[in-house]
């Protein structure tokens, strides 16, 4: 019976013990739980945090369009300006050259975004279109963003100060004379608010050179030589603040459409083109030299209008027996220099 009530004793202390173990251990499985439970939460308020709170640790998809817009349609131009029957051959070629230069089909484009005055993002990219649209990854914050297009194919023009929001610039070649412009170049400035992160953005890029053409009718007269240029056109180009200046006095040489033209007649008409950043002052120049009978005669066209980004002037002259220039437009000023020599000449006004 003593026997008994001992293994009793000991089976009742067993239990026990087992009830503490399994205890303990229900004790501990919910402590896991809740202490995951707790680390969850911490996660979800970080994250929360960032979200609601401090964006500046965070980043968002910013889906910006770039569209290319011509201010000048120059078919258009060209049609209207040089609309008699005998002008139609020089227009199609002129239509032909002008027309690698005034196009919305961008090769490639440059973009940088700043905050404040410091450059935060840059990339460049090959284009191909003349609207293409990029989806951007940028930390929430207020950005300038400076476009760019084509400048990866200028022969004369470069991006200068790109570190700058407000110095950033297109740039001619610091020259005495340079070369006409081989491509139109287009820009274009973004203001984006931090806000702007729940819609997508667009921005319309706009040509910052332009262009003027003499057209020589010289139907009377043939030039053994014919040359010119432009002065007084501006060398640099400030995105940001879209102004134009000039730091010395560049000429840009002119491309002759019938340069190296091959017909078995002799044109009727001739014409000399540059491209070229405006004239940042209302007072521009064009100069053409032609050679006739041996001697050489300059004429200095004179215009009392700026030339502006995107435009295209054509002025239409008659070739003269005595080598100079004569046009119908009383808009433009004419001086002439008889017997012309690098160096030294004699100024007739007419």
């Amino acid at each position: 019976m003593y026997q008994n009530l001992r293994r009793t004793y000991n089976n009742i202390c067993r239990g026990r013990l087992s009830n503490i173990k399994n205890a303990k251990s229900t004790m501990k499985k919910r402590y896991n739980t809740l202490l995951a439970s707790v680390m969850t939460i911490s996660l979800i308020t970080s994250l929360s945090s960032c979200i609601d709170e401090d964006m500046s640790d965070c980043g968002k998809d910013y889906k910006i369009q770039y569209n290319l817009q011509l201010n000048t349609q120059i078919n258009t131009v060209i049609d209207v300006d040089l609309n008699l029957i005998e002008e139609q051959e020089i227009a199609a070629r002129l239509k032909q050259a002008l027309s690698k230069v005034f196009t919305d089909h961008a090769h490639d484009n440059d973009l940088s975004f700043f905050v404040g005055e410091e450059l935060s993002h840059h990339e460049a990219n090959k284009m191909g279109a003349n609207s293409v649209s990029y989806t951007i990854y940028l930390p929430r914050n207020n950005y300038q963003n400076l476009s760019l297009a084509n400048t990866g194919c200028a022969d004369n023009v470069t991006i200068t100060n790109a570190n700058s929001c407000k110095s950033l610039a297109l740039q001619q070649e610091a020259k005495d004379t340079i070369n006409s412009h081989n491509i139109g170049l287009f820009t274009s400035r973004l203001t984006i608010d931090e806000n702007d992160f729940e819609h997508d953005l667009q921005t319309t890029l706009y040509m910052a050179n332009s262009a003027a053409v003499v057209v020589v009718d010289q139907s009377k007269v043939q030039p053994t030589e014919l040359w010119g240029f432009v002065e007084g056109m501006a060398t640099q180009f400030l995105v940001n603040d879209s102004t134009y200046s000039s730091s010395l006095n560049t000429i840009v040489m002119a491309k002759r459409i019938n340069q190296d033209f091959i017909t078995n007649s002799i044109p009727t008409h001739d014409a000399l083109y540059t491209v070229s950043f405006p004239s940042f002052k209302p007072e521009w120049h064009y100069h053409v030299i032609a050679k006739v009978n041996d001697k050489y005669t300059e004429t200095i066209f004179t215009m009392n209008e700026p030339l502006k980004a995107g435009k295209l002037k054509i002025i239409k002259t008659r070739l003269k027996e005595d080598g100079s220039l004569s046009t119908s437009n009383t808009a433009v000023g004419v001086s002439v220099k008889l017997d012309w020599k690098p160096g030294g000449s004699h100024d007739v006004e007419i």
